[in-house]
């Protein structure tokens, strides 16, 4: 199938070590049916840790790359390392990424990485949301880490996605764009259901603030705004949207990974927020020259002659292709 470049987005993966990236991408792939089950870091089966190193010290070592299509558009996803070791792979995919989605435990907060990335993020530019993961673990809490996410950085952070909690533990999450409720999935991926009657006030408190912040992404919606003191579904995505792009607010998504709960809202926020700035061509190109670079100061001998050859090529064809408008890529 192919795919116009405003169709194809480019999304790192990147958080502290422990967070749950790579069982969130695993999940992601899932639900996106890019795979027929989740595996977990434990099984040693995972797409991304798929290296003997990675297998055995159940950590990421190397980034990965998995995609799947969403609503006519080709998602390419990044899993990154989360040990400072291994900085080099997380500086190597937000050179090709278009924005980001920080993991946060719902526990720890944030964590030192969690810093360094969002300084490496901010010094580029990057749009980025958050996902606040782990909240079924004990003692999980999302107040607690968004609070100190607004702490530590500057940024306006806006929940697009809360909890539902409750006297039995976490439940599933509410999608406050769409006001609708997804439960923790016995099997398969999750379900939209109404929201639960003792969550309705929580969820208008929280839901005035998002479209608050739509609002000021878009002028003709702020008139609106003031006018009505509200906005639709679609003037809600597009002032978001256009917000996110612009990095005037980071949106929190939140869930449990292990239990594939918070992940079709995400799914939708990778279609509905994803920034444009960065052509596909760039990226992709990026992404090889990238890649050259890595083989280059891996391989030795004519392998790495070689390497080095097709860093020349990837290079000028790079240049090439920056000349050329509306370019199309078949996948």
């Amino acid at each position: 199938m192919s795919f116009d470049t405003d169709a194809i987005r480019n999304i790192a993966i990147a958080g502290h070590g422990g967070t749950g990236k790579t069982t969130l991408f695993e999940n992601i792939l899932f639900a996106g049916g890019a795979i027929s089950r989740p595996e977990t870091v434990a099984s040693g089966k995972t797409v991304s840790d798929f290296t003997d190193e990675e297998i055995q010290r159940k950590v990421s070592v190397h980034l990965a790359l998995g995609h799947f299509e969403s609503q006519n558009r080709l998602v390419n996803i990044m899993d990154t390392p989360g040990a400072s070791d291994f900085v080099g792979e997380v500086v190597a995919a937000f050179r090709i990424a278009e924005s980001a989605i920080v993991v946060v435990g719902a526990k720890e907060g944030v964590q030192i990485e969690t810093v360094k990335i969002w300084r490496r993020l901010g010094a580029k530019k990057k749009p980025r949301a958050v996902f606040i993961n782990k909240l079924d673990t004990e003692r999980a809490e999302f107040d607690q880490p968004l609070s100190d996410l607004s702490k530590k950085f500057s940024e306006s952070f806006v929940p697009v996605v809360i909890p539902i909690s409750g006297n039995e533990g976490y439940k599933g999450v509410i999608d406050l764009i769409e006001n609708k409720a997804y439960l923790i999935p016995d099997s398969g991926t999750e379900k939209a259901s109404d929201v639960p009657a003792d969550m309705t006030e929580a969820v208008e408190e929280y839901r005035s603030a998002l479209i608050e912040a739509a609002a000021e992404g878009d002028d003709a919606l702020m008139e609106k705004y003031f006018e009505q003191e509200t906005l639709s579904i679609e003037e809600i995505k597009k002032g978001l949207s256009a917000a996110f792009r612009n990095n005037k607010f980071v949106p929190v998504f939140c869930g449990a990974a292990e239990l594939a709960s918070g992940i079709k809202p995400l799914l939708c926020g990778f279609v509905v927020y994803e920034t444009f700035e960065l052509s596909c061509s760039y990226g992709v190109l990026q992404f090889s020259y990238c890649f050259c670079l890595y083989l280059s100061d891996s391989l030795s001998g004519d392998l790495k002659d070689s390497a080095y050859l097709f860093e020349r090529i990837c290079i000028s064809v790079s240049y090439a292709v920056s000349q050329l408008n509306n370019l199309s890529l078949s996948v």
